[in-house]
């Protein structure tokens, strides 16, 4: 799903920080004109970056509107703690099965949206390295629609999904 937003200040261009749920998000408006009254807009398919544009202040208090949205509606994510339990055997190892979580579609470039890869690589035996924190939660977030806030929910997600994180702190 794309959404398009505006921002109702006769602006050529508006960018702004966003601090949701500990990560920031960065929104820019573009395409304004404020000698032919054009008010700039905002395009995402970034289910992350919607939520957080909508609970920001910018749209309850009307300063930010939805245009337009196009596509399917997203899926919910699902907090860790709502997420179905394994049966865990002494000694055993369960497979990460494919029921228990969906990755997100590759997101679709559109004029005014950006994706950002995770920082940090990623190796073949499995370990990946987040330069914050924060990355390790937005990607977890982004990757397996799964809502954490602590790096111990993420790194157990993670793990879960046969990734090994290294989080790197300060």
């Amino acid at each position: 799903m794309t959404k398009e937003y505006q921002l109702r200040k006769l602006q050529n261009s508006y960018e702004v920080t966003l601090n949701y749920k500990g990560v920031r998000v960065r929104v820019a408006f573009t395409g304004g004109n404020v000698y032919k009254s054009k008010m700039p807009t905002f395009r995402t398919d970034n289910l992350f970056t919607m939520k957080a544009l909508e609970a920001s202040e910018l749209f309850k208090n009307k300063e930010v509107v939805l245009v337009r949205a196009t596509g399917e509606a997203p899926k919910p994510m699902k907090p860790v703690a709502q997420q179905p339990k394994k049966p865990a055997k002494p000694g055993v190892k369960a497979p990460v099965t494919v029921a228990n979580t969906t990755k997100a579609q590759a997101p679709v470039q559109g004029p005014g949206s950006e994706t950002k890869e995770p920082a940090g690589g990623d190796d073949s035996d499995g370990k990946k390295e987040f330069a914050s924190l924060a990355d390790a939660i937005r990607f977890v977030a982004e990757e397996y629609e799964v809502q954490v806030t602590s790096e111990a929910e993420a790194r157990k997600v993670l793990k879960e999904h046969g990734i090994n994180p290294t989080i790197k702190r300060g």
